[in-house]
């Protein structure tokens, strides 16, 4: 099955990302997917395939782990990944609650490689995917367009958001898109232990 540790959005910050995706979409012509409110999320670690059997073993690594204490986050950017090169993905950042993010993303990368995964290549970038390219982009004129006034007025700050557990989400292709299946949530400890 194919699994990832996920930061889990409540209502007010997801209906905030779908106001900021209408605000992209009255000025935003090119052909991307976006995200439905339910599949909205921050990916702390992405495992990939994972066998059936071993899904407990993941559970009490990531159980015992340090992942630290409750902590606040604020959506209030927008990001076009990767920033160079042909556009993939419009996203919303993450500036209050990055470092935490990152930390939290790094205990788990570290519990996941002792287990055998693949550890995380790339630098940690906290984002909540808001759209998809389809096809070929101009990535050029994407971000051009973005820059002029969609980003001023579609990254106002959204709610401050506490995290209070990571969640261990099973991921299932369909033609209608990924189905997202929460297995376990992890409370983050009042303390570090």
């Amino acid at each position: 099955m194919r699994l990832f540790f996920s930061v889990q959005l409540p209502t007010a910050a997801r209906e905030h990302l779908v106001r900021v995706q209408r605000t992209i979409q009255e000025e935003f012509l090119s052909p991307v997917a976006w995200t439905p409110a339910d599949r909205m999320h921050l990916t702390a670690k992405f495992l990939g395939e994972v066998p059936e059997d071993r899904v407990p073993e993941v559970i009490a690594a990531a159980s015992a782990a340090e992942l630290g204490a409750p902590f606040t986050l604020q959506i209030d950017s927008l990001l076009v990944l990767p920033p160079r090169g042909r556009l993939n993905v419009i996203a919303a950042g993450i500036n209050l609650g990055r470092e935490r993010l990152s930390e939290l993303a790094t205990v788990l990368d570290r519990t996941c490689e002792r287990l055998g995964f693949e550890r995380e290549r790339r630098a940690f970038l906290p984002h909540i995917t808001l759209a998809r390219a389809r096809g070929q982009l101009d990535a050029g004129a994407v971000r051009a367009d973005l820059a002029e006034g969609v980003i001023l007025r579609a990254s106002r700050p959204g709610p401050k958001v506490v995290v209070g557990s990571v969640v261990l989400t099973r991921s299932e292709r369909g033609p209608a898109g990924p189905t997202y299946t929460p297995l376990v949530t992890l409370p983050l400890p009042a303390e570090n232990r």
